[in-house]
Order: structure tokens, then C-alpha cells, then sequence
């Protein structure tokens, strides 16, 4: 029972690892697009004041 404990623990461990690293790509992942729909909306603004 005590081995079996410790399969476990480490499985859980492992699991929680898993969510975590999916979790920070998540972030990351969204990070880059606000990025993105900022640098669109600048350019969009650099070219209308241009034209105007």
C-alpha cells in the first residue's frame, strides 16, 4: 500500500506539472495576441493619421 501511496503522489505530481505548464502556455499564448491586436491597432492609427 505504501508503494502505491507513492505512485500516486508522484502521478499527481506529474498531473499538476502538466496543468501548470498548459496553464503558462495558455497565458503566454494570449499574451502574444494582445500583443499583436496592439501593434494592428497602432499601425492602423499610424496610417490614418498619415493619410489625414
Amino acid at each position: 500500500l505504501e508503494s502505491r501511496g507513492v505512485l500516486l503522489s508522484e502521478e499527481k505530481k506529474m498531473y499538476e506539472e502538466k496543468l501548470l505548464a498548459e496553464a503558462q502556455a495558455r497565458e503566454e499564448e494570449h499574451s502574444r495576441y494582445l500583443v499583436r491586436k496592439a501593434l494592428l491597432a497602432l499601425k492602423f492609427h499610424l496610417h490614418v493619421d498619415f493619410i489625414q
